[in-house]
């Protein structure tokens, strides 16, 4: 049987439409919400494509504040109408659930696709992927019971527009059909049935591999930079503030690493409040972002090889950022910085908690640690603990997947 080939107009370009949804209205009155951060995402799958005649067609089908269990959203209508009318030729998403949540519906979208006789594809792995719609249609399996349900009857390897769902995966643009975070709202290492494939007995590795868990946990930040600034800019972390200031002893202004800064946040914070407050990120569009939005001093450095110098610092601020360094260079990376605060100097973390399950998920690498298990790395590294918490504030401990906790240097 002969492979079929990409859907094209005879002018050899792709006309692309994006479709976003979001089931509730909360935050939709944000610059930079679900819906745009979905669109960034799609878009740059789309201009990862240019050289294979791909377009972002301007029309935005945006259902904000619609669920996923019915078709009856007024901009999934209007898509579904420019696809029968023949203005649209792939249709780009960002996950499978954003179209619809009903594997009845999905048929229902199959037929209207089938109805313009094109074609779907895969192509090879390391470039891009394009799933046929009988493997998408599995996914639903954990999103309903299937009862009675049926797929519709044909070859569900062919659609005329194809649906893509957008995801990145490590330095190459893979995209395929799983959970993908774009930024408007950070979920990641909160859903734990996520983690099903991670490892809760961390396998021994060498230095290269180390390095490799790390060059691609930095290579999924630079990709998405830009996302993650409007995405986490106007996050509450007031209480992590507070905690870790509160806890540094002597008078301000305190001299102060940002471990992990990210686009700066934290940096622009902690400079406003008069204090000396230094940068360090793996990230090199961090790094630049977060010199320009803060005006201070960022060190372009990878946990795994930091170069600070000792007694150098009041408190290091590590808000979501320890996690992500294998378990097995974690007690080093904690030496380091042990060495590089001043005595009785504070170290604050936030890392979201487990039950120890560590390996790469969401294309990076992440440890999920329960209270324990962090304790005993930190201890063991010479701090001795002040407190700890759990956020959100205010939550049942079951909805608060963050772990806070300030450590002092005995």
């Amino acid at each position: 049987m002969k492979k079929p080939e990409t859907t094209t107009r005879p002018n050899g370009t792709v006309r692309c439409a994006i479709y976003t949804r979001k089931s509730s209205e909360e935050g939709l009155e944000e610059e930079f919400n679900s819906l745009r951060a979905q669109r960034e995402a799609c878009e740059a799958f789309i201009n990862s494509q240019r050289h294979q005649g791909w377009v972002c067609l301007s029309a935005a089908y945006d259902d904000g504040g619609f669920s996923g269990a019915t078709l009856d959203r007024p901009a999934l209508r209007q898509l579904l109408a420019d696809v029968t009318a023949g203005r649209v030729d792939t249709v780009v998403v960002y996950k499978i659930d954003r179209l619809t949540r009903s594997l009845a519906d999905f048929a229902k979208i199959v037929e209207i696709l089938d109805a313009r006789g094109a074609s779907w594809q895969r192509w090879p792995r390391g470039d891009v992927e394009r799933y046929p719609l009988q493997q998408m249609a599995q996914m639903f399996a954990a999103h309903e019971a299937v009862g009675n349900h049926q797929p519709p009857k044909g070859d569900w390897r062919s659609a005329s527009v194809q649906v893509l769902i957008a995801q990145e995966r490590q330095r190459s643009l893979l995209w395929r059909p799983q959970r993908f975070w774009v930024g408007a709202r950070s979920t990641f290492g909160e859903d734990r049935a996520q983690r099903g494939s991670m490892s809760r007995t961390p396998r021994g590795y060498d230095v290269e591999q180390a390095r490799r868990f790390s060059d691609t946990t930095i290579a999924y930040y630079d990709q998405f930079a830009r996302a993650f600034w409007n995405g986490t800019r106007h996050h509450d972390v007031s209480q992590n503030y507070a905690a870790f200031l509160d806890a540094i002893e002597g008078d301000p202004p305190y001299s102060i690493l940002d471990l992990g800064c990210g686009p700066g946040r934290d940096l622009i914070h902690f400079r406003s409040l008069g204090h000396e407050a230094v940068g360090l990120d793996g990230s090199q569009q961090f790094v630049a972002m977060a010199r320009s939005h803060s005006q201070c001093e960022v060190l372009h450095q990878d946990f795994l090889a930091m170069q600070l110098r000792e007694s150098r610092f009041d408190g290091i601020f590590a808000n979501a950022s320890l996690f992500h360094v294998p378990s097995q260079e974690l007690q080093r990376v904690l030496l380091e910085l042990f060495q590089t605060l001043k005595p009785r100097g504070v170290l604050f973390s936030s890392n979201p908690r487990g039950n120890n399950e560590e390996g790469f998920t969401d294309d990076r690498y992440a440890c999920f640690f329960d209270l324990d298990t962090w304790r005993d790395y930190v201890t063991s590294a010479g701090f001795e603990e002040v407190r700890h918490y759990y956020r959100p504030p205010g939550l049942p401990r079951h909805k608060q997947p963050w772990l806070a906790t300030i450590w002092r240097k005995a």
